[in-house]
């Protein structure tokens, strides 16, 4: 059992079901949790909300089998990291990881870049391409 003086801070979500036609600087949308220690991460719009100051690791999966296009963690509505979603001409998928300095209360998500953009989703017994964002509070600083 976890001890009330440490209460950790921590979520990973996933998109429940694909979802086309996504423009440039849109929200995606991480609707379902594995974890959500502390509720800091809302499914309703896709943003987690920053409760303390700190060092914070994010991760993220994006798959889809549309075309190339790249993704960004933003925080506080500033772009702080990116990556390339290739499309080889069948289904892909790319990852990345970052680790940032967050202000209590800033929002924190990922985004699209480029236009008319699809994301896959769904549980892994439904396609096996699933897109996730995750993240957890390392240091309080």
């Amino acid at each position: 059992m976890l001890s009330s003086k440490f209460l950790p801070i921590m979520f990973s979500a996933y998109k429940s079901s694909s979802e086309g036609g996504i423009s440039s600087g849109v929200t995606i949308r991480f609707d379902q949790t594995y974890i959500n220690l502390g509720n800091h991460y809302h499914t309703e719009d896709g943003i987690f909300i920053a409760p303390e100051t700190g060092v914070y690791m994010f991760y993220w999966t994006i798959a889809t089998g549309v075309s190339a296009y790249s993704t960004q963690i933003m925080v506080g509505g500033t772009s702080r990291a990116s990556n390339l979603v290739p499309f080889p001409g069948a289904t892909s998928s790319s990852s990345a990881m970052v680790i940032l300095n967050v202000q209590r209360e800033d929002h924190v998500w990922i985004q699209i870049y480029g236009s008319n953009k699809h994301v896959y989703g769904g549980g892994t017994s439904y396609n096996n391409y699933q897109s996730t964002f995750s993240g957890i509070l390392l240091l309080k600083t």
